[in-house]
């Protein structure tokens, strides 16, 4: 299995090319979340959290710089006693979406922590697919606060599910566990 920081650099060596390309040095060391540019769909480990094996390998990232998505599909070992996905689980992607959209605002050798998040439930997580979908509000030097929505999709339907606040701290030169 590919690890964490191997995807993300994949996923986002387009952007950051494209952003050198196009703009100073200092737009290219510090890039900005912009509303163009490639969406790049890739596989990721959600979370150390055990969805199981077959959930992480189904759960894709869509990364842009300060911003990220990430998709779960349902699973009955997911669920709560009323079958809706777990709160827990609801948590946890979106606690992985948020520290992935402020990975993409650090540096290769750096690595993220979460300092805290809040997390309202808005509606039951009832359905086929959970969607966290993430965005840096401010981007400090060693704090991201991030941003994340969650939907629940059903058909061709979504319901915001949950909204969830965290602040991400920057590992600045420390590397993932087992690198």
């Amino acid at each position: 299995m590919t690890d964490r920081r191997s995807l993300l650099a994949a996923a986002l060596a387009a952007p950051a090319a494209a952003l050198a390309a196009s703009g100073p040095a200092k737009a290219a060391a510090r890039p900005r979340r912009t509303t163009h540019g490639p969406r790049l769909a890739r596989p990721c480990v959600v979370s150390t959290w055990d969805f199981g094996v077959a959930a992480n390998q189904a759960a894709y990232a869509v990364l842009e710089p300060g911003g990220a998505v990430i998709r779960v599909p349902f699973r009955g070992e997911l669920t709560q006693q009323h079958g809706y996905f777990h709160a827990g689980v609801t948590g946890a992607v979106a606690d992985s979406a948020c520290g992935y959209a402020a990975y993409t605002l650090m540096a290769a050798e750096d690595s993220v922590l979460t300092v805290e998040y809040k997390m309202n439930l808005l509606a039951p997580a009832d359905g086929e697919e959970l969607v966290a979908k993430a965005r840096v509000v401010r981007s400090g030097k060693t704090l991201k606060v991030c941003m994340a929505d969650v939907f629940v999709r059903k058909g061709s339907a979504e319901n915001h599910c949950a909204t969830v606040l965290a602040t991400i701290m920057c590992m600045s030169g420390k590397a993932d566990r087992g690198q």
